[in-house]
């Protein structure tokens, strides 16, 4: 149960994460929007961006998982397969 509460909470975290960074963009976006060099920027935008950001962390996460459960720990982390 602990186990799934810290995944959750790891999964809520990392899209508020994502949520901040992409509103940084946005913003960012939005001084060039004054500058007149991009198109305004909407909060669709901003959103797609959050939700493109928290697929790629959680897409890392799972590749950091599964690296960890691969590798054999006897030889300092190299993959099973690997091993001589």
């Amino acid at each position: 149960m602990k186990t799934l509460f810290q995944f959750i909470a790891h999964l809520v975290w990392l899209a508020v994460l994502s949520l901040l960074i992409s509103t940084a963009f946005g913003g960012v976006r939005y001084l060039l929007y004054l500058m007149s060099w991009v198109d305004k920027p909407t909060w669709l935008n901003v959103l797609g961006t959050a939700t493109l950001l928290w697929l790629i962390m959680v897409l890392r996460g799972l590749y950091s998982v599964a690296k960890y459960l691969i590798t054999d720990k006897q030889t300092h982390g190299t993959w099973i397969w690997k091993r001589k």
